[in-house]
Parts: structure tokens; C-alpha cells; sequence
């Protein structure tokens, strides 16, 4: 079902697992009412959903999309992921995790 990782440091990035190595930071220009330049709430406390869409995963913080990514060929760009993206992606989802080392749930 592929998978969505969140890092919460000063910016907070996300990474798409089974589809890029890469941290990346959420899109800006999400500027509205008690959010963040980085399109964040302000809101110490932040409700976080996920969902997976036909075409990859949307994000919301606090009510607001700050993420809406269409996980394609041209998006996953890990190299021994190439071939095998899809295969991760295409499941249905079967299980969330919070990791052991998870301090921010």
C-alpha cells in the first residue's frame, strides 16, 4: 500500500516510502487563517489524515490539504524502485503503523 512517513523537525518533511529516498518538505503557498508559512497549523495540537486516492495520497493537518501527491513512475524516483513502485502502491492497504521510536503520537 506503499506508505507515508512524516518528520517532525523545523521544517517538518515527509517521504514517500517504496517511491523516493528523499525527504521533502510540504508544498508551500498554503498560506490561510492560523497556518504556517509551510502551509502547517499553528495549533500546537495538529490532527493528521491520511488517505489514499486513486492516483497516490492526499494529506491533511488540522482540516486543511497540505499534500495532494500523485505517486507515478516520474515521482518515484529510487532507483531499485523504478520497476516496483507500482507493485507497493497498487496494494490495499492493510495495516498503519506508529514505530517504536515514534515520540510525536
Amino acid at each position: 500500500a506503499g506508505g507515508f512517513l512524516v518528520r517532525f523537525s523545523e521544517p517538518m518533511s515527509y517521504q514517500l516510502a517504496w517511491c523516493s529516498p528523499e525527504w521533502g518538505p510540504f508544498p508551500e503557498g498554503l498560506s490561510q487563517e492560523g497556518m504556517s508559512q509551510d502551509g502547517l497549523s499553528q495549533e500546537q495540537e495538529k490532527v493528521w489524515g491520511v488517505t489514499r486516492t486513486d492516483k497516490g495520497v492526499r494529506v491533511t493537518c488540522n482540516g486543511v490539504e497540505i499534500l495532494n501527491q500523485e505517486i507515478s513512475e516520474e515521482v518515484c524516483s529510487r532507483a531499485n524502485m523504478l520497476k516496483t513502485w507500482d507493485t507497493y502502491w497498487a496494494r490495499e492497504i492493510a495495516f498503519v503503523v506508529f514505530p517504536v521510536n515514534d515520540t510525536a503520537s
